[in-house]
């Protein structure tokens, strides 16, 4: 089915829903396109000047057709989540999104504005990232939380436990007993709570655990040793 393009344009410019304009299409018939239209007039609800605002904001909620589902790897949606949180930009931009009425998981889809791919994938996890933002937006780690993390050595690795309810992003710093000049910092990655991940130790004479560091929430918390 094809629509005149001058049709789509008075649909979005005067705000008339497109089950007026095209009473006979069902909302389960429209096309992907459609649907980006009819959420645009719907926001702007007649106030031309609001059109490019509300095309981008119908974009960022994007929509679904049958065999167009995101696959929703959540390491990775996970990871870009807690880089909006890491990042000084970024976090600037969840705020705006904020402060103009996105809700949370649409701000943080935007905030992932300059890379694509990132914005795609989170696009297909809406359920996922709203319930991870309820762990995001959890208190900051305390230390307290640092007698939740333990590391144990075992052999040429490291296992890296979290006993904490909340999950935390958690990062090692390795030193070498033989020569304190000799440092490393392992990004352990997010650690859920009651889980662990093991890390491969550098190749020192005598590894050795200096601290880790919890991150949640845009802030962080160091654990010495």
């Amino acid at each position: 089915m094809s629509y005149r393009p001058i049709t789509l344009l008075v649909a979005v410019a005067t705000g008339i829903c497109l089950s007026s304009v095209f009473p006979g299409v069902a909302a389960s018939a429209m096309t992907c396109s459609d649907k980006l239209i009819q959420m645009t007039a719907a926001c702007m609800g007649g106030d031309l000047t609001k059109a490019a605002e509300c095309r981008r904001r119908a974009e960022m909620r994007g929509c679904s057709t049958p065999g167009t589902a995101h696959a929703c790897d959540t390491s990775e949606v996970r990871e870009s989540i807690d880089w909006v949180f890491r990042d000084a930009g970024a976090r600037q931009t969840y705020a705006r999104g904020l402060q103009q009425g996105l809700e949370p998981v649409e701000a943080i889809i935007e905030a992932q504005q300059h890379n694509p791919r990132a914005m795609n994938q989170l696009r297909g996890c809406r359920e996922f990232i709203s319930a991870y933002l309820n762990k995001a937006l959890a208190p900051p780690p305390s230390a307290a939380d640092c007698s939740c993390v333990s590391v144990i050595p075992a052999g040429a690795r490291y296992t890296i436990s979290n006993s904490c309810p909340e999950s935390f992003r958690i990062s090692a710093e390795i030193v070498d007993a033989a020569n304190t000049a000799r440092r490393a910092r392992i990004d352990v990655g997010s650690i859920e709570g009651g889980e662990s991940k093991s890390v491969t130790a550098p190749a020192f004479t005598v590894p050795s655990i200096k601290s880790t560091t919890l991150f949640r929430g845009g802030q962080s918390q160091i654990c010495p040793y």
